[in-house]
């Protein structure tokens, strides 16, 4: 593996092990016991797709939030951002897969930024929208 590569998989492994404000997730922890690639790339989409289920739990919980207070300018904003962060974290996890080509290892790659993006995303709307929702 070249320096470089090693260097981008380290970047996910170790951003992947912050944790994410209030919110309980996978622990990206739980795929260091398996053995194989194939084990890896399965653990690593469960762990993507379990935070991403909290985002868009997230997501619900504070679009709520905002109809209820009737804030109808920052709701509009609040979803634009949602789908503009979903097509960069979509755009951006597919070219850091690309980085490894047709290897074993880029679709677990893909999903290790989709959870670390995940995980980021979920920091913000925590921080943002669901404190100020519990003033």
């Amino acid at each position: 593996m070249r320096l470089g590569s090693f260097m981008l998989l380290a970047g996910f492994i170790l951003a992947a092990c912050v944790h994410a404000g209030t919110t309980k997730l996978v622990e990206p922890e739980t795929c260091s016991s398996v053995e194989t690639q194939l084990e890896l790339t399965a653990c690593w989409a469960h762990v993507a797709k379990e935070a991403e289920t909290k985002v868009l739990e997230r997501f619900n919980e504070a679009t709520k939030a905002l109809i209820d207070a009737g804030d109808q300018e920052s709701l509009v904003l609040f979803r634009k951002a949602q789908e503009q962060w979903e097509r960069y974290r979509d755009l951006h996890c597919k070219g850091a897969r690309l980085l490894y080509g047709n290897g074993s290892a880029s679709p677990m790659i893909e999903s290790m930024c989709r959870e670390r993006m995940a995980r980021d995303r979920l920091r913000e709307i925590e921080s943002i929208y669901i404190e100020w929702s519990k003033r």
